[in-house]
């Protein structure tokens, strides 16, 4: 049970809500809520004390709306042991759908409220029921644990306070990996794709790490782990596999990653004596293997060429846009984290973008506009007064309103410059990363 520490929790912030749906009846399909979005996220939580499991999952899902799209930080801030107690019941229900939700909830929670203490008691009252939730004992679970582990890796992400607290959850990651292989989920497309999500999550708490700081008991054997995924017929998991091993590259760390073995089969035509391949054999290895899955193929997926294009030439800086920001990509391992983070948060990503701290202290987030371009006028028109003499008016008056240099066509100029600044200004209002460009 979640010990409660919560130096900032205000306890009468709720007791005003208290009796908000005293009265609420679970058969009733319809929730009320308040138009403020304190009473709302109030009785949202209110409504996951009901007995129902169809309210409660509503609810779970009007909660993970409401973090998403719009930035909640005062709230989630003066609440978040509140929202973390509700949703950790709901973990332990037996409804994989309200599992999925809640942990989804407890991932977006922590994201909202940041680093720091709150952050860190989030991810400390999380991790043992998280963990125990992806101990797989049969086939049928290994279909709940996407969302769980997607959450998981949030979690840790914001509130793992050293690379100890961060290995331990890639551990957790790393046990559900190798257990999937016992219940043949390759047989089963489903199955397959949380494995993907496996390694994706594990692949974005490494990024998240400096090489020379992880331990060397850990990880060995990975790299020729995720070699023999590489031969799979799975898309989603060699995608996967192509990402770890870039990033295990960019760790600059092989040999904590490679073990001494006698078995070298995974590096094709290897005559060698029993020992440690050396680290340009491993990488001209996985460049052969991920070369020929993309070919020439044009419909090679994404990541297996932007993983082969890092893998030979190195990593150039990238700049994402969205809205009215920046996003500096500087390495291999912050595009991870990115695409990780988008991912997660979805249509909120922008939201987040904007106004999250922890993303402007991760991607070094800064205005694109230097003017105020935002107050878009829908219409404007150019008026110029001109003084003409009663006498001169009918001669002038055609030579003043053709003339190229006249007031009048001078304002219009302006006013066209204007709009053409303006527009281009508009353009902005997406993003493009890696190679290409990506419309949010």
């Amino acid at each position: 049970m979640a010990k409660r520490t919560g130096r900032n929790e205000k306890q009468g912030s709720n007791q005003k809500y208290s009796n908000v749906i005293q009265n609420y009846d679970d058969n009733d399909d319809d929730v009320r809520l308040n138009n403020t979005a304190g009473n709302r996220m109030s009785e949202l939580l209110d409504h996951l004390m009901t007995k129902r499991a169809s309210t409660r999952e509503r609810a779970l899902s009007s909660i993970i709306e409401a973090l998403s799209n719009k930035f909640q930080h005062e709230f989630c801030e003066n609440n978040y042991f509140t929202v973390l107690q509700r949703c950790m019941n709901s973990m332990k229900q037996r409804c994989s759908t309200e599992k999925s939700l809640a942990s989804r909830a407890i991932g977006l929670l922590a994201l909202t409220v940041g680093r720091g203490h709150q952050g860190h008691e989030i991810f400390e009252n999380s991790l043992p029921q998280f963990s125990d939730r992806l101990k797989v004992k049969s086939g049928s679970e290994v279909l709940k644990a996407s969302s769980i582990m997607d959450a998981l890796a949030i979690i840790t992400f914001v509130g793992a306070e050293h690379s100890g607290e961060t290995e331990g959850s890639m551990q957790v990651f790393w046990q559900f990996i190798h257990s999937i292989s016992s219940f043949k989920v390759s047989e089963n497309k489903d199955s397959v794709v949380v494995l993907a999500t496996g390694i994706s999550a594990w692949s974005f708490l490494l990024s998240t790490l400096e090489g020379w700081i992880l331990n060397y008991n850990h990880w060995q054997g990975a790299i020729y782990y995720f070699l023999g995924l590489l031969k799979g017929d799975d898309d989603s998991v060699r995608n996967a596999a192509c990402e770890a091993l870039a990033t295990i590259i960019e760790k600059n760390c092989f040999e904590k990653f490679v073990k001494e073995s006698t078995d070298h089969s995974i590096l094709e035509g290897d005559t060698r004596s029993i020992g440690f391949p050396s680290r340009e054999e491993l990488k001209n290895e996985i460049i052969k293997q991920i070369n020929s899955l993309t070919g020439d193929d044009e419909n090679s997926c994404k990541k297996d060429v932007s993983s082969l294009k890092f893998l030979k030439n190195g990593f150039s800086p990238v700049t994402t846009r969205i809205g009215g920001f920046e996003l500096k990509v500087s390495s291999w391992s912050q595009l991870v984290q990115l695409n990780f983070l988008k991912r997660f948060l979805g249509n909120g990503f922008a939201t987040h973008v904007k106004e999250n701290q922890l993303l402007l202290e991760l991607f070094g987030r800064k205005p694109i506009r230097t003017d105020n371009l935002t107050n878009v006028p829908k219409f404007e028109e150019v008026k110029v007064r001109v003084f003409m003499p009663e006498v001169r008016k009918e001669s002038s008056a055609q030579r003043i309103l053709n003339s190229s240099n006249s007031a009048l066509n001078k304002g219009k100029t302006k006013l066209l410059e204007k709009q053409r600044a303006l527009s281009q200004g508009m353009k902005l209002g997406h993003y493009a990363i890696g190679e290409g460009s990506e419309e949010t």
